[in-house]
């Protein structure tokens, strides 16, 4: 799979052919050609063979990935996420990358408790989803805040 640089207004778009593998972010449900598409993070892909065909995979709700994020000494990287809850209420969450290891089960469980409505049939494609999408936004965090004396 190709390495994604995200861009909000691209994004947000029905791909094209040409832009496929892709992930999209929809913010609100969608119709392209007849198909109604729910808000959320999508995976539109083209399946191999004699005629080759179009198909899309719905992932989760809608999250964007707003900025990478590291600590001083850029170790600790992040990524700062702005997701819609089952309320439809929109959070940001710094997400720790180490989440990312192994089987993901411990990010999916935080993004559940959060309100984050996920495919469990495309976990994997969320995975990739946080993984790959590089924003240029960069953001430095502290780990821990120490309190003066």
């Amino acid at each position: 799979m190709k390495h994604i640089t995200q861009q909000h207004s691209k994004m947000s778009r029905y791909p094209s052919d040409d832009q496929r593998p892709c992930f999209r972010v929809f913010d609100n449900n969608i119709e392209y050609e007849g198909q109604k598409l729910t808000a959320g993070v999508w995976f539109f892909d083209i399946k191999p063979g004699e005629s080759p065909t179009t198909h899309h995979l719905y992932i989760c709700s809608p999250i964007h990935v707003e900025a990478v994020t590291c600590d001083l000494e850029e170790r600790n990287f992040g990524r700062l996420l702005r997701f819609k809850n089952t309320l439809g209420i929109w959070h940001t969450w710094a997400m720790p990358m180490d989440l990312l290891a192994g089987s993901g089960d411990e990010l999916r469980a935080i993004l559940l408790s959060m309100g984050v409505g996920i495919s469990l049939k495309q976990k994997n494609l969320l995975m990739n989803y946080l993984q790959q999408v590089t924003p240029k936004r960069r953001m430095r965090c502290a780990l821990q805040i120490r309190l003066g004396r």
